[in-house]
Parts: structure tokens; C-alpha cells; sequence
């Protein structure tokens, strides 16, 4: 077996458990909540020179999620002990320093920080995996499924499409026009193209069974911005849950009356449509993602406007109610990144809603323990250059991704050399965005 083969064969795994991949997860809230204690204790000292916080921040929430999908992988359970441990410590040490002050949040940002941290955490585990997977430090169980199956890679693409229809415009009541909407996805099929582009001229190696022969993320995101922008603009903004329920249950019939058999066939690529046929069934699942998630920030835009003391057990029962639905549906059908199918659907709006919940009562405490004051409830620098150009964040992750497998044979590396890429690698790409955002400039992609 050459090396192309072999890198072929470890794109794919045969998975691992619901419960394995959740655990690779929650670590990184946690993480995120000691750093935004750590600000709060040593402002005075740190956060006045921004390269020390950027650091800093690297330090505590970009390194451990590193760490944790790589060589620290088998003690997952073990970290998440400890983080708790160390989240206890760090409480107990900032309310016996907290002194009494008259200063309040007025900002209306520090609102929705738990929303900044929640996209930014899902966006860092993405482009961190990317690379990642072409490592031997990187657990076979968590690269993406072949057909079935739970990794942790195969929640990615998915969670993207959660993180960006959680902030659409419908979700705080204002529709973007319809011509403004499609004008926005070119950019993302230049992207599209440039990659194909890329793949065909270096012969780069990318598994046809992820998306087609010709397609990719890029479209897949464009496409699905295009069908929504229609939706959007058909339907009332109130009703956006519906249309989301309609299209899951149309995908998953079409799925059993055909599809399914289509995509995991063995048949020719003769023709566009089954050259690409892993993109185009599952494109109709991500659209339903993403409505559900626009769904999801409306009902969240709402109850940031009253104060809902009761907003904590809404999320629980909204993560709960898709969890369930996402075990019944894959003990009849399976779970299926390739096919985005319903349990796949519902298993990543519980893991976006989880995340998303875990960052609010973060914050609510944060809120509490300070009494409303700005050091308590802020969002880490690094995540909210992140949260800025985020799709600029994935664009150059896949660059220095082709970059480096177009330089290094990854797969023989040594675990040190590999661990110096990846941390050097997402050291780039944090400080790129960073960079970004302290000049406030923001990539119109």
C-alpha cells in the first residue's frame, strides 16, 4: 500500500460512541470559562497589552483542545475531572477577590457572549481537526464515517452550518433581501472552484465519498445559504420551525424511497449528479440544520429581550427534546453524515444547543458572582476575532491544511513534529483573525 492509498484509508474510520464524542467536546467550555475567570482575576495585570491576553488565551483555550483530540485523547475523561476540579478552585479564588463596585454592563453585547464563545469553540475544534486527522496523534475514532457511524469529525460541517444560522438576520427579526442573499454565496462558489482547482492540479488527496468528485464544503454552504435565503423570504419568521420540520421529514422519505440506496451504491459516476451524489442528497439536511438553528436564534433573540429567569431550562428542554429525537431516529435509520440524515440533523442541533447552553450558564454565573460587572461577563479575545471573520478563520485553515500536506508526508512524522505543526499551525490562524480584528477589518466572504 503507497502512502496515497494509506492516507486514503485513514480519512475514514469505523467511528465511535455518542457518549466518546460528546466527551471531546465539553472539555473546551470548560476551558473557556477558567480563561474568562483568569481575565477577571489578573485584568489589571494582563489584559492591558493584548499581546499578553492573546497568549494568554491561546494558551488556555486553543492549546487544550489541541491537546485533547490529539495525544491527550485517552484520558478525555480524566481532563474533564480536573477542569471540573479547577473550575471550583478558580470560583472559590474570584469570589474571595471580588470587591464591591458600582460599575455595571451597559454594553449590549455582553448580552450574547455566550453565543460568541459557543460559534468560536466550534469553529476552533473544526479547523484544529482539519489537520489533525492527517496525524497518526490523531485517534482514528474521531475522523469522519465512511457511511454510519458517530466521530467527532463528522459533527464539523454541520455545527458550522448550526454556528452561522444561529446569528442570521432572521433570527433577530430583520430578513436580508433575497438579492443580497444570493449575491453573498459567489464568493463562497469562487472558493468552491479554487478548490476543486486546487485538488485536480496537485492531485491532492481528498476521499470522492465525502462530497462528490466535484464538490465540496464551499458549495455545499452556498447552496444551502441560496435555499434558505428562498425559504426565509416565503416564510414568516415565526413559522421558520415548521418549514424546517417539513424539510427533514421530505429528506428522510426521499432518503428511503431512493436516495440512500443511490449514495452508498457502488454505481458509476457517469453523469454530474452521481459524480457528486454525497453532496447533492446531503445538501437538503444541511438546509434543514441550518432553518432549525435559525429557529433556534429567534427563540433565543426573544428571551434575551424579557430576561427569562427560566431561559436555562428551556435550553435543557430544547437539547433534551433533540437528543431523544436523535437516538429513536438512529435506532430505526442509522446516523449518517454522508447522508445528513434526520438522527444526524438532530444530533447536531442537541450538540450546538448543549454547547450553547454550557456558555449561558457560564455567563449567568459569571453575571451573578461580579453583580453585573463588565470583568464577569466578557468573551475572550481570541473568540471574538473568531466570531468576526469566521469564515475567514476556516478559509485559511484549509490553506495552511493543503499547504502542509502538499510539504510534509504527515502520516510519518513523529508525534513531537506533529504536535509542533499543529500548535504552530493554529497559531497562525488565531493570530490572522486577531490581527483582523483589531484593525476591524472584516473579510466580505
Amino acid at each position: 500500500m503507497d502512502y496515497k492509498e494509506h492516507h486514503m484509508k485513514q480519512m475514514h474510520s469505523s467511528g465511535s460512541t455518542a457518549y466518546e464524542t460528546l466527551i471531546a467536546i465539553v472539555p473546551s467550555s470548560l476551558m473557556t470559562f477558567i480563561a474568562v475567570l483568569l481575565n477577571s482575576m489578573f485584568r489589571t495585570y494582563i489584559t492591558k497589552q493584548k499581546k499578553y491576553l492573546f497568549i494568554m488565551e491561546y494558551i488556555f483555550l486553543v492549546l487544550p483542545i489541541i491537546l485533547s483530540i490529539t495525544i491527550l485523547s485517552h484520558y478525555l475523561i480524566n481532563i474533564l475531572f480536573t477542569l471540573i476540579a479547577v473550575v471550583v478552585t478558580t470560583l472559590a479564588l474570584v469570589i474571595y477577590s471580588i470587591k464591591p463596585t458600582k460599575s455595571l454592563v451597559t454594553d449590549e453585547k455582553y448580552k450574547t457572549n455566550f453565543i460568541t464563545n459557543a460559534r468560536s469553540t466550534i469553529n476552533v475544534l473544526s479547523v484544529a481537526a482539519i489537520l489533525a486527522v492527517d496525524f497518526k496523534i490523531f485517534p482514528r475514532d474521531f475522523a469522519k464515517t465512511e457511511s454510519f457511524g458517530y466521530s467527532l469529525m463528522d459533527v464539523g460541517v454541520g455545527l458550522f452550518m448550526y454556528s452561522n444560522g444561529i446569528v442570521a438576520p432572521e433570527a433577530k427579526e430583520r430578513r436580508a433581501p433575497l438579492k443580497k442573499s444570493i449575491k453573498s454565496t459567489l464568493p463562497l462558489f469562487v472558493l468552491g472552484m479554487a478548490r476543486l482547482i486546487f485538488v485536480q492540479q496537485t492531485d491532492y488527496n481528498v476521499p470522492v465519498s465525502e462530497y462528490g468528485i466535484h464538490w465540496n464544503f464551499f458549495i455545499t454552504l452556498a447552496l444551502t445559504k441560496i435555499f434558505c435565503a428562498f425559504v426565509l423570504n416565503v416564510t414568516k419568521i415565526k413559522h421558520i420551525f415548521l418549514s424546517a420540520v417539513f424539510i427533514i421529514v421530505t429528506h428522510e422519505i426521499l432518503l428511503h424511497i431512493g436516495l440512500q440506496q443511490f449514495v452508498l451504491s457502488n454505481m458509476k459516476r457517469n453523469n454530474f449528479i452521481a459524480a457528486n451524489k454525497e453532496g447533492v442528497v446531503s445538501n437538503l439536511g444541511y438546509v434543514s440544520i441550518y432553518l432549525f438553528s435559525v429557529a433556534f436564534g429567534y427563540s433565543l433573540h426573544k428571551i434575551n429581550q424579557v430576561k427569562n429567569k427560566y431561559t436555562g431550562l428551556i435550553f435543557f428542554l430544547y437539547a433534551l427534546l433533540a437528543l431523544l429525537i436523535s437516538l429513536i431516529l438512529q435506532n430505526y435509520f442509522g446516523i449518517s453524515r454522508k447522508l445528513a440524515n434526520s438522527a444526524y440533523c438532530f444530533w447536531i442541533l442537541f450538540i450546538g444547543i448543549f454547547m450553547t447552553e454550557i456558555y449561558y450558564l457560564s455567563q449567568m454565573l459569571l453575571e451573578f458572582l461580579y453583580r453585573n460587572r463588565v470583568e464577569g461577563v466578557y468573551s475572550p479575545l481570541i473568540f471574538e476575532a473568531i466570531n468576526y471573520n469566521g469564515l475567514v478563520f476556516f478559509l485559511t485553515g484549509n490553506l495552511f491544511t493543503g499547504l502542509i500536506n502538499l510539504t510534509f508526508n504527515t502520516l510519518t512524522l513523529t508525534d513531537n513534529f506533529s504536535l509542533i505543526i499543529l500548535t504552530s499551525y493554529m497559531f497562525l490562524n488565531c493570530l490572522i483573525v486577531t490581527l483582523l480584528y483589531n484593525k476591524q477589518y472584516k473579510l466580505k466572504i
